[in-house]
């Protein structure tokens, strides 16, 4: 069965300032421009009846994927493999090490090492009880018709281990941007106090991994793991990825919240200098 851990012996490792892996060309040719070929349309993706909003993120996760007729059986295939324990061990020898360095405790909390870990399908009858959960989704950006970024720096969910992409970039798509971008932090991290955003004045880009058809892109989770999306310009091209999630079965990790006076006035200062009305 066709999986983005084949081409794990070619990862490109960066271990700072959190885990990153980089395949090129992570799924063997033929296998990657069949899939390619039967990418589902916008419309099928987002489930919208009438136009769907400026450059916006739809998905359709595996429970509403791999037994609809709508796609294409190559790609249920694809959906069902990589949702299956065959898949977290096929994983494992490329990741592992990397998230036990991040998440050190993990396996004494599960009470048993990564490989002998229980593993079931997010949204399945069985992910209640089972240690880790897998998604596999087909992820599209709508076109833009207001330059923007489709996703600003942030963090992920405080439950998920690691995150990948598999970009599946049509040929005839020439916009630029839309790039995922790695951050780290400059000084002390600094988290919105509702959410998982972070500060723009507190990170800075340190990799950029291009939108490129074939390519992977896997990291694991943390709360050094800032990324984002660079901004697209006015396109009538959808950005399109197949996103894969593993998650544990409770949060990983807590953000310390930046008090709320503070994360305030650090963006109304971070707002100014970019409309140059105060020095750097």
């Amino acid at each position: 069965m066709t999986s983005i851990a084949d081409g794990r012996e070619r990862a490109r490792f960066t271990p700072e300032p959190f885990p990153v892996f980089v395949i090129d060309n992570a799924l063997d040719e033929d296998a990657y421009r069949d899939l390619a070929n039967a990418f589902p349309s916008l419309e099928e993706v987002s489930m919208e009846d009438g136009p769907v909003a400026n450059n916006t993120n739809y998905t359709r996760s595996a429970p509403h994927v791999i037994d609809n007729p709508v796609f294409d059986e190559r790609w249920r295939r694809f959906f069902r493999h990589h949702v299956s324990p065959d898949f977290w061990h096929e994983i494992l020898p490329l990741v592992g090490d990397a998230i036990l360095s991040v998440h050190s405790d993990i396996e004494e909390r599960a009470g048993r090492p990564l490989s002998q870990m229980s593993v079931a399908m997010r949204g399945s009858p069985d992910a209640e009880t089972s240690d880790i959960r897998l998604d596999c989704q087909f992820a599209m950006n709508s076109p833009v018709t207001e330059a923007s970024t489709v996703r600003a720096p942030h963090i992920d969910h405080r439950s998920k281990i690691f995150n990948a992409l598999l970009y599946c970039r049509p040929p005839e798509d020439d916009t630029p941007g839309g790039e995922l971008e790695i951050f780290r932090f400059r000084g002390k991290p600094a988290y919105r106090p509702e959410g998982r955003t972070v500060l723009s004045t507190r990170i800075e880009a340190v990799q950029t991994v291009p939108y490129r058809a074939n390519t992977l892109v896997l990291f694991v989770n943390s709360p050094l793991s800032v990324h984002g999306v660079t901004p697209r310009p006015v396109t009538p091209h959808a950005r399109r990825y197949i996103n894969f999630l593993c998650e544990f079965r409770e949060p990983l990790f807590e953000l310390p919240k930046t008090p709320l006076w503070r994360w305030k006035g650090e963006l109304m200062l971070d707002r100014l200098r970019h409309a140059g009305r105060a020095s750097p």
